[in-house]
């Protein structure tokens, strides 16, 4: 398959990788210069210039907006990926968007969600409780990099934890049903050197769960990512970092291998298979929560889901 990457930093070298471990032929859109790459410095310039089967949307999420854009003004119709968050800010402009499009939200395909995801839907228990918690030192994420100098820590590129790690927000929603009122603390807590908000805490009630805490930070010395669920049969507890999933103590490791999430999702995509996949209405569903999470936070205030 050939394919398009509209972007190449970090998550757009990891595509890149991925893609070619995969046996496809990958092509870019970046100003930098790439060896042994096919690399233009537009869309335009490599929709004219070739077919392609495949685009990700990689680029720094300020930028999604553009991108689709012109994709769209150029017609393409392939299979097309964006990376999450879908953008910096609710986009009205693509609130009737029609096609099909997925967004990046790889860790639906983790084994341990998709183990989770499974054992909750066939028990039929009631969820009472479900508490999400992530954390990693922004320092850390990259240490080869300033991480002053990174989208994460600018939040006019679209940075800070509400869109960075969005990944809590899309698989709560995928676990335990949309989000019905929330309220938030947060902002920019730490003395790490960015202008972008460092944690948040979210406290919501939704379709599936009368009880439901998100909390995400840059802070974590330790790495976590962490979901704990209590049901009427028992609690569950999910290790993303470690992969295991315990039920009462019972506790079950899942093998896995490096970018598995990532190749699982790109396998979905090329076969057509949208199961697990996070479409673009559930991308933009997400956007929709972040606002509210952010006017929950100033307003200091409950905020309910408007349909």
């Amino acid at each position: 398959m050939n394919v398009l990457i509209v972007g190449y930093g970090s998550i757009g070298a990891r595509h890149d990788a991925i893609l070619q471990s995969m046996g496809h032929t990958v092509s870019l859109v970046s100003g930098q210069h790439i060896q042994d790459r096919p690399v233009y410095r537009s869309i335009l310039q490599a929709l004219e210039t070739e077919f392609f089967d495949y685009v990700i949307i990689a680029n720094r999420t300020h930028q999604h907006a553009d991108a689709l854009r012109s994709l769209g003004e150029l017609n393409y119709q392939g299979k097309l990926l964006i990376e999450k968050p879908l953008f910096d800010r609710v986009n009205a402009e693509f609130q009737t968007q029609q096609r099909d499009i997925y967004v990046a939200y790889n860790l639906r395909f983790h084994p341990v969600l998709q183990q989770l995801k499974n054992a909750l839907h066939s028990s039929g228990s009631e969820l009472l409780t479900a508490n999400i918690y992530v954390g990693q030192y922004l320092p850390d994420w990259r240490p080869t990099q300033d991480y002053r100098r990174g989208y994460s820590a600018q939040r006019e590129m679209g940075g800070g934890v509400l869109r960075d790690l969005s990944h809590e927000l899309d698989y709560a929603i995928w676990l335990f049903g949309e989000w019905e009122q929330l309220t938030a603390l947060g902002g920019k807590s730490s003395s790490l050197e960015i202008d972008s908000d460092d944690n948040f805490t979210i406290l919501c009630r939704t379709t599936g769960c009368g009880s439901l805490t998100i909390h995400m930070n840059y802070l974590d010395r330790m790495p976590r990512r962490t979901i704990v669920v209590n049901t009427n049969d028992g609690t569950w507890i999910a290790d993303l970092i470690k992969s295991t999933l315990s039920f009462n103590g019972e506790i079950n490791t899942y093998e896995t291998v490096r970018n598995e999430s990532y190749i699982r999702m790109h396998e979905a995509m090329i076969a057509g298979e949208p199961a697990s996949l996070c479409t673009f209405q559930e991308g933009m569903r997400i956007m929709n929560m972040i606002d509210a999470v952010e006017a929950a936070n100033e307003n200091k205030d409950w905020v309910m889901r408007r349909e």
